[in-house]
């Protein structure tokens, strides 16, 4: 067996090895679902807690000018029907 190793120059059998489609599962199943690591989940809650504060401020935003463009239209209105009557 030692034999077999000194021939081809390997470290170990193929056994042990990575099968080249299984690494290429991997990968594709990687790019949809990430693994990841402990500082990547801070990082990751991290991001996700930015982002939904940065949403929040957006809609309230959002909201804040529906309305001031909704008090200006009802102004419009409430001058416009004064000048007629």
């Amino acid at each position: 067996m030692f034999a077999w190793y000194v021939i081809t120059g390997r470290h170990y059998s193929g056994q042990i090895q990575e099968k080249i489609h299984t690494a290429i599962g991997a990968k594709m199943v990687s790019l949809v679902q990430p693994v990841l690591t402990t500082r990547e989940i801070v990082n990751y809650q991290y991001e996700k807690a930015i982002v939904c504060k940065f949403n929040e401020d957006l809609e309230k935003a959002k909201l804040a000018r529906l309305k001031s463009e909704q008090a200006m239209r009802d102004d419009f209105w409430k001058k416009r029907d004064a000048k007629e009557n």
